[in-house]
């Protein structure tokens, strides 16, 4: 990893909680679609501060880089983080990391994102449509509300992208007018893969929280999934054996 600097271009609220974040450098960056970037966060100009990883959410190679970052007013890490979060100031990341990036042949592929797990997907998706990618891509987006699916309408238009692109997306509470899932992700994936319908094929990306992720894999593992089936960058920052 390289350490190096980024201005704030846009800090654009996506909900009362999700930022659309979009970082300025002097070169384009190289990464891989799927991997992450650290900011360095200052408590105080003693400090050394500490480093906070983010998904990348945007295609690499630009000189702009796109995170999605939720902020949570109970946590002192996010209030540090967002107090240098300003249009304008200069922050100094580090990129690229994440064994969470697309290898091998055009092939099906199951995607799970709950929240701003989006940013990965996002980025993956997008690597996807500039490879014309031709075998089906179910993407299962869950969230505790409608307002959860901050991008709702960018992940609709990529079924006009992509050759076979499923959109599923979950939400807990349900509002008025609501026409996709209801319930937990694992609910309406306990539901696509059954006895008939196993899970023995599946392979691709699972984006969120320790518990999601290994909640999914649980899952799916007892409906025929080889474990690391999906890849997920918890498996690196909170490992569990198999």
């Amino acid at each position: 990893m390289i350490n190096t600097f980024a201005k704030v271009q846009q800090l654009e609220a996506l909900t009362n909680h999700v930022y659309r974040v979009t970082l300025q450098l002097d070169t384009p960056a190289f990464f891989l679609p799927g991997q992450y970037l650290e900011i360095q966060v200052m408590k105080n100009e003693q400090s050394e501060g500490h480093w906070q990883a983010f998904s990348i959410a945007s295609l690499p190679d630009q000189k702009q880089i796109q995170l999605h970052i939720q902020r949570l007013p109970a946590r002192e890490n996010s209030q540090q983080l967002f107090s240098q979060l300003k249009e304008g100031a200069n922050l100094t990341i580090r990129l690229a990391s994440g064994q969470c990036v697309l290898h091998g042949k055009d092939r099906p592929l199951t995607l799970i994102a709950a929240g701003t797990g989006f940013a990965q997907i996002k980025s993956l998706i997008e690597a996807l449509i500039e490879k014309n990618w031709q075998s089906p891509i179910n993407f299962y987006w869950a969230a505790k509300d409608v307002d959860g699916l901050y991008d709702l309408e960018l992940a609709q238009a990529w079924q006009n992208q992509l050759a076979d692109f499923t959109l599923i997306p979950i939400v807990e509470e349900v509002s008025e007018g609501w026409q996709g899932e209801v319930g937990r992700v694992t609910d309406v994936l306990a539901n696509d893969y059954d006895e008939t319908n196993t899970a023995t094929t599946v392979e691709g990306f699972i984006c969120g929280s320790p518990n999601m992720v290994y909640a999914v894999e649980d899952l799916l593992m007892s409906r025929g999934m080889p474990p690391r089936a999906l890849l997920s960058d918890v498996h690196a920052y909170m490992p569990r054996d198999y």
